[in-house]
């Protein structure tokens, strides 16, 4: 199966997609039969609404509602099949709030996401995240086309990096 996924370029073949497909939605109905909705208990006094379901079952009725969603990568290759990117994105600021407790400021904290925000996105485009800071500092950020002007994008980020080392010292 790795074999025919690296013959092709951006997505799997037709073929393979339907066995992909199938054996989805096998694994699926396997699921639905070892995990069956709750049902009726005589005993029990009749309650309004829906009746509660297992968080397994739950899982299972989200898998197969946004069953394209969850098979996207299969389709197109540039999109990755976990979600570890954003996952890494999110654990600095929690290592950083399990360090310190908290942020010291509002102010500490938008700094903070605003940096590493920049940061992330200079590694996601292959860019190395040192020189990416020292541009910003030199006027020449590496993102400048999402602002009116490079020297805005500048002053933007370094006043981000300045703005987050003034909130780390006390007063």
């Amino acid at each position: 199966m790795v074999e025919e996924a690296q013959s092709h370029t951006d997505c799997l073949d037709e073929k393979t997609l339907k066995k992909l497909r199938a054996k989805y939605t096998r694994i699926l109905r396997e699921g639905m039969r070892a995990n069956p909705p709750p049902t009726d208990e005589s005993d029990q006094p009749k309650r309004r609404g829906r009746k509660k379901q297992s968080k397994v079952k739950n899982l299972l009725d989200r898998l197969k509602d946004y069953k394209n969603e969850v098979l996207v990568f299969m389709y197109d290759f540039a999109v990755p099949f976990d979600n570890n990117l954003g996952e890494r994105d999110i654990r600095m600021l929690k290592v950083q709030q399990k360090i310190s407790g908290t942020f010291r400021s509002l102010k500490g904290a938008s700094s903070f996401c605003g940096i590493r925000g920049y940061i992330s996105t200079a590694k996601k485009n292959h860019a190395n995240a040192l020189d990416a800071i020292e541009k910003v500092f030199l006027g020449k950020p590496i993102f400048p086309q999402d602002y009116s002007s490079a020297e805005e994008t500048s002053e933007i980020t370094s006043h981000l990096i300045l703005g987050y080392c003034a909130a780390l010292i006390p007063e």
